[in-house]
């Protein structure tokens, strides 16, 4: 019973249950991201000097050379929640545009790739957990971010269960319609990708009505691309 209570507290302080669970997946990812860019030990931080963490610094995967090619998540988080956070916008096309803080590399441009990726989506999940409220759109647009970096990296198996989590919050708050469509997308073509053919297809199915009506209403025709 007791651990039962300090479990809970610890998750309370961590904001939530979806907070806590945000940011022990980052963790993890931070961790594997390290593990993967072998950098040698002692290499230092091109943000916090080595003063702010003693976690493993990674060797950025863009344009970046020099010494600002190596840095902490933790860090790189640190700065997107400070830019995001100091935004005032609140509509979906200037939220699409702040996601940038999470998934493009500040001095370059370039996108993060890889478990990079995917450490900073977590992190970027984590922070709408904890900052935006359920029906935000700021919320839905970072949580669909965690599969998306999965599905760059070609992990569709750990994509799928993720695109499911976004689907159910998109049919609640997202009278649009369009982030569900682009969703169905992804995940009848992740379906087919790891063999699921029979779920894949019927994500299709499901895809092509709603994809007619919301062309009549400006829906973009790149959307298709997703079975190409």
């Amino acid at each position: 019973a007791s651990g039962h209570k300090k479990k809970c507290k610890k998750i309370a302080r961590a904001g939530g249950a979806e907070a806590h669970y945000a940011d022990k997946k980052a963790k993890e990812a931070a961790a594997e991201a390290v593990r993967q860019s072998m950098v040698p030990a002692g290499t230092t931080c091109f943000i916090c000097r080595g003063e702010s963490s003693t976690d493993g610094v990674v060797s950025l995967t863009c344009q970046c050379a020099g010494e600002i090619k190596f840095v902490h998540i933790s860090c790189l988080a640190g700065r997107a929640r400070a830019d995001v956070s100091n935004s005032s916008d609140t509509n979906l096309r200037d939220v699409s545009g702040l996601s940038d803080a999470w998934s493009n590399c500040k001095n370059c441009g370039e996108l993060h790739v890889g478990p990079i990726a995917i450490a900073l989506s977590w992190e970027w999940w984590n922070w709408a957990a904890t900052t935006q409220a359920e029906s935000s759109v700021f919320r839905g647009v970072a949580l669909n971010g965690v599969p998306n970096a999965y599905f760059e990296n070609d992990e569709f198996d750990k994509a799928i269960p993720l695109s499911d989590a976004a689907l159910s919050w998109q049919r609640r708050s997202d009278p649009s319609g369009k982030m569900e469509l682009i969703t169905l997308g992804r995940l009848s073509e992740a379906y087919l990708e790891v063999g699921r053919v029979d779920e894949g297809l019927r994500m299709i199915r499901e895809f092509f009505p709603k994809w007619l009506t919301l062309c009549q209403t400006g829906m973009p025709s790149e959307t298709l691309t997703y079975f190409s």
